[in-house]
């Protein structure tokens, strides 16, 4: 098959947040570690945990891998990459060789290495998709981020402390497809399309994707240059990664008017902070490059084993998500 020479150029980004693990030993409502096959009968692992990045911001992080006909070999001095029959990945490699811990192995490692109560830092990359409920013609979007490595913070993370300073941040190349202000709610809501990578040789799979910007607290002029952003403009952003509950205040009728913070609903959003001006492109893709293509991908692009069952979980996540995806007191 011939290398994709198309116009979709693939959207880079990456995320990073520093927490303490929470829910991983002791599963709920879709966490924890899982194994199993997928219809086509294909064995996966899966792990899924929330990770607490201040006192009342917890964002879930995910993982999933199935078995391969391959594995490969990556040597850091020639910058060469081999190919490994999957039976044989663990096996002695070449000199300057090293295993690329498949997905399928690196959850199985990381359900062994990391336990609820650690703090580590978490390099992922955040996955956008959407669906549309039972019942419903209205398709919801939604992301998850998906780890790529974590390990253990060098020092214990103390939230009380004055030195501490949260890390949940994320950097994503977008495509602007509308910007909306929402005068009532002080935002504005950033609707674009990432352009997910397939490989060299496929078009990358048109996503659509939803962020917002807090108008109340956040530069103007930064607010009135997204503003002025139009349908196709291409541009870097960043910012922070929400997931927390709102609450509100309760009183008790015991005759001392005992109050309570009860929560009531979450959070869950990426809100942009800044952008890289040096990034934007005008008008970089038109309606024709984006629609057609994301056409092809709402049906060509999920065919494998692997979408299929990322689609299902999704699915279930996102049906229970009028409950919070942690408690308070955690």
């Amino acid at each position: 098959m011939a290398d994709y020479k198309g116009k979709l150029t693939a959207c880079e980004g990456s995320s990073q947040l520093r927490g303490i693990i929470v829910g991983k030993d002791n599963p709920r409502k879709g966490n924890g570690f899982t194994e199993g096959k997928t219809k086509a009968q294909v064995p996966y692992r899966s792990i899924r945990f929330l990770l607490k990045t201040n006192t009342d911001n917890v964002v879930p992080v995910e993982l999933f891998g199935q078995i391969q006909d391959k594995a490969y070999l990556y040597n850091k001095t020639l910058k060469d990459t081999k190919p490994v029959a999957w039976a044989k990945r663990f096996d002695k490699t070449p000199d300057g060789y090293e295993l690329i811990l498949p997905t399928y192995d690196l959850t199985k490692k990381i359900s062994d290495d990391f336990k609820d109560g650690m703090s580590v830092v978490v390099v992922g990359e955040t996955k956008f998709s959407e669906y549309t409920p039972d019942g419903s013609t209205t398709a919801q979007l939604q992301n998850k981020i998906e780890i790529k490595r974590i390990f253990k913070a060098t020092t214990p993370i103390d939230f009380t402390s004055d030195k501490f300073e949260e890390e949940c941040y994320f950097i994503q190349e977008i495509i602007i497809r509308e910007v909306v202000e929402v005068a009532s709610e002080n935002k504005l809501d950033v609707y674009a399309y990432v352009l997910e990578n397939r490989g060299k040789k496929k078009a990358p799979i048109v996503q659509p994707a939803l962020f917002e910007i807090n108008t109340a607290t956040t530069d103007t002029d930064f607010v009135r240059n997204m503003k002025a952003l139009k349908f196709g403009d291409f541009i870097k952003v960043n910012g922070k990664i929400l997931c927390k509950a709102v609450t509100e205040e309760v009183v008790e009728n015991d005759g001392w008017g005992k109050k309570e913070k009860v929560a009531v609903s979450y959070h869950k959003a990426l809100e942009i902070t800044g952008a890289y001006g040096e990034t934007l492109e005008k008008k970089k893709y038109t309606e024709e490059d984006l629609v057609q293509n994301n056409t092809e991908a709402t049906f060509n692009g999920t065919g494998d084993a692997a979408k299929k069952i990322l689609e299902q979980l999704e699915k279930e996540q996102a049906e229970g998500s009028d409950e919070l995806p942690f408690d308070l007191d955690e």
